[in-house]
């Protein structure tokens, strides 16, 4: 019984609160409209207003749920989402509920999804086809609202590739915390605050020399910005992981671990906690990922990278 009332409760929950994304009311809309902006600063056809809208409603529809389970891509096992670190519950009873409740269709990788035609058509009541090859197909045949449309799906999902939880397989159900034990992505919490008024990164990204980046097809992108967010940044319960060789933690100083990102910067990587049992005589030390109103370095350090190769990427897909 107990079983099947905390079914009815995920079911409840995950069907009318899109989750394990970056937030599709907040921060969604936010990346996509500096990745309009940062797009229109850096080439001659510039989008129009209208254009920017039809992409961002695109990228807030791709969280309609079920699609959000196939938001995940780990380029290192070349995975998508599997259930795990969904806190007190087993893996396999996360898969079967997502089985028997969200798709009868097994979850794919964000890389599978994005050209995924026939698996897409069947989420027919879900928005259906929104491959890479619709948006290219009805901008061929002058369907300019749809092909826009359609791009702010694939824009979605590119977004999330910059997100580590998105890349290492962590579920970060915030919204469920009550019944998984879990608290989720500190990082996706952190982002909230991020909306169309109050980020702008398109002027100061250009000012500092940033440009589109260019590659021959979309799935470079997807792959190319997993690698990074795997690579360099932690999710939370992915904090040294034996699964993953990277990020590695260089120094700990001031509460801080810290590692590298691609450029070679040092940065605070990590929050450091460490306990001494003077009795005896044990030290112990925890890393972690926390978000409360003293702990942000750590998280901003994280956005400020992640968000800034979100933008250049993505005015490079609209180019």
């Amino acid at each position: 019984m107990k079983f099947k009332l905390t079914i009815l409760i995920l079911t409840g929950l995950l069907l009318s609160n899109p989750v394990l994304a970056y937030d599709d009311q907040t921060t969604h809309p936010a990346l996509t409209d500096e990745i309009v902006d940062f797009y229109n600063l850096s080439f001659e056809d510039k989008l129009t207003s209208e254009e920017k809208e039809w992409l961002i409603q695109g990228t807030m529809d791709e969280d309609t749920p079920p699609r959000w389970i196939n938001h995940f891509y780990d380029p290192i096992y070349k995975t998508g989402w599997s259930g795990e670190n969904t806190g007190i519950w087993p893996t396999l009873v996360i898969q079967y509920f997502s089985d028997k409740v969200l798709s009868s269709a097994e979850p794919v990788s964000s890389l599978n999804w994005l050209r995924n035609q026939q698996l897409q058509s069947e989420y027919g009541e879900f928005k259906g086809n929104r491959t890479w090859q619709r948006a290219i197909y009805e901008y061929a045949n002058g369907n300019e609202q749809e092909a826009y449309y359609t791009l702010g799906f694939i824009l979605h999902l590119i977004e999330d590739a910059t997100v580590p939880d998105h890349t290492r397989n962590d579920t970060h159900a915030h919204e469920l915390r009550f019944a998984t034990g879990d608290y989720g992505s500190p990082y996706e919490e952190f982002n909230k605050q991020f909306t169309r008024i109050t980020l702008n990164k398109a002027e100061e990204l250009k000012q500092d020399g940033y440009a589109p980046i260019i590659f021959n097809s979309i799935d470079q992108y997807l792959v190319s910005l997993a690698e990074y967010s795997n690579k360099y940044f932690f999710s939370k319960d992915t904090i040294n992981d034996s699964k993953y060789i990277d990020p590695k933690i260089i120094k700990e100083e001031n509460g801080y671990g810290y590692g590298k990102d691609k450029n070679g910067e040092e940065f605070e990587v990590v929050n450091l906690e460490i306990k001494i049992d003077s009795i005896n005589r044990i030290i112990t030390q925890k890393y972690y990922l926390i978000y409360d109103d003293k702990n942000i370095l750590v998280l901003n350090n994280y956005f400020t990278r992640l968000s800034r190769e979100a933008v250049i990427n993505g005015a490079g897909i609209i180019d």
